[in-house]
This record gives C-alpha cells, sequence and structure tokens, in this order.
C-alpha cells in the first residue's frame, strides 16, 4: 500500500492486472505453501522468484508497517527458512544483500547482454561480483553465439552454462532470437564450461586484467587462468 493509500498494481506481466503481497507477510505464507508442498513432494532446492531481484518495497498499510530495510529483512527469512528445512535456495538475481543465505540463481548477466547484440555498450563488463563472491555462489550464464560468443563470459566467470535459456517474452530479457545452435551443439559447449567449472568451482577469483578492448584475463586460487578474446570469439586456459 502506498503513502496515499493506493495499492500499487500494474499488468507488466502474464495473469492480467496485479498487485504486491507485502513482504511482512510473505513468511508467513511461504511457511504455509511449503508446509504443504513438502507433504507429496521431497524438494532439495527451491527457486523464490524476484525475492532478489526486485527492488525493496514500503508499505504504509497501518496494520502492517513496513520500511524498505524491513522488506530485505523479511526476504531474507524466506530464504532461511528454506536452509531450516535443508532446501537449498535461489532467486533470481544474485544480489550482495541476499549472499548469506541464496545458493545460486536465475542468472547474473552483464548489462548488454539483456539488449539487442547491436545496441551501444555502456563499457568494457568486468567480473565484479565474481571477486567477490565466486568461491561460494553458484552463477549460470547465458550462451548465446552471435557476433559475440557469451560462451567467453561464462568462462572468465568462472561460472556454469545454460544448455537453453528462453525469456518469456520476446525481445526482453535477453530473448532476441534464436542463435541457430542444434541441441547437440549446446551440449558440446556446455560441456566445455563445466568442465572448466570443475577445476575452479570451490576457487576464490583473485585477479582480474584487462589486457586491451577485446581481451581480458581473470585468475583463480588454484593458479588457474582463462583468457578470453572478444573479437576473435576465442579462449585460453592455463
Amino acid at each position: 500500500q502506498l503513502e496515499d493509500g493506493v495499492v500499487f498494481e500494474h499488468a507488466n506481466w502474464a495473469g492480467g492486472r496485479q498487485n504486491y503481497l507485502c513482504a511482512s507477510l510473505a513468511p508467513k505464507y511461504v511457511k504455509r505453501n511449503y508446509t504443504e508442498i513438502l507433504k507429496h513432494i521431497n524438494l532439495d532446492c527451491v527457486y523464490l522468484d524476484v525475492f532478489s531481484c526486485n527492488e525493496m518495497d514500503e508499505c504504509f498499510n497501518p496494520e502492517h508497517l513496513m520500511t524498505r530495510k524491513e522488506c530485505m529483512e523479511y526476504r531474507r527469512a524466506c530464504f532461511q527458512y528454506m536452509i531450516n528445512r535443508g532446501i537449498i535456495p535461489s532467486s533470481e538475481e544474485c544480489s550482495d544483500w541476499a549472499m548469506r543465505e541464496l545458493v545460486f540463481s536465475h542468472y547474473g548477466p552483464y548489462e548488454f547482454m539483456m539488449k539487442d547484440e547491436n545496441e551501444k555498450r555502456m563499457g568494457i563488463p568486468v567480473p565484479l561480483f565474481n571477486l567477490v563472491y565466486h568461491d561460494c555462489f553458484i552463477l549460470p550464464w547465458p550462451m548465446d553465439q552471435k557476433n559475440e560468443d557469451y560462451m567467453l563470459y561464462a568462462l572468465l566467470n568462472g561460472g556454469i552454462p545454460y544448455v537453453v535459456r528462453n525469456a518469456p517474452y520476446d525481445n526482453v530479457d535477453g530473448n532476441f532470437g534464436s542463435d541457430g545452435l542444434s541441441i547437440e551443439d549446446r551440449i558440446t559447449r556446455a560441456n566445455i564450461v563445466l568442465d572448466f567449472y570443475q577445476k575452479i568451482k570451490n576457487e576464490e577469483m583473485v585477479e582480474h586484467k584487462i589486457i586491451n578492448d577485446h581481451v581480458q584475463q581473470t585468475t583463480f586460487s588454484n593458479n588457474v587462468t582463462v583468457e578470453i578474446n572478444t573479437k576473435e570469439n576465442t579462449y585460453r586456459i592455463v
């Protein structure tokens, strides 16, 4: 509920007009829903959509006033509930405030990956998140192969691959048409990234270098280095 008493709503996503449940009520309903679900399904992990992606909310309902800081705490309480049940929690994005609970996310792409590849970029993307969190978080990466091969960024960041990643709508969320790869090619490329991930999955990313506009390197705590060239669409692991 907004400060003027209006309940915010929109129709941006599938399902028609909708509004948001106040996060102060979320732990109650997460516990209720999963108590019932676990009677029928043995879960080892769970995806609480948008909890770590949407900005923090305020609520001015006098029955459950909520600040943005409290909103964060309520969302984290939902992740913690899953951990207490022995269930691995995940959500949409890899946000810093949720790192104490989250184990993996839907994705954490560079900003340019959410736009058409021909749009002007803001700069040279660098792996700031993984320089901090690589050894304690599993991050999947898009693997599109167009003018630039996005697999290179999965390797540079020491992440895991998407074999197929379909967005719910065309021309949003990085969904700008097929790159034409067969499922066999997708699996082969995914295995390249997974093989590298096995070498560095528990390691810190300790160094990143920009060699030039097209060449970057990352080094992990076991001295494994990967170098990518986004002009030639090549990589080298040493």
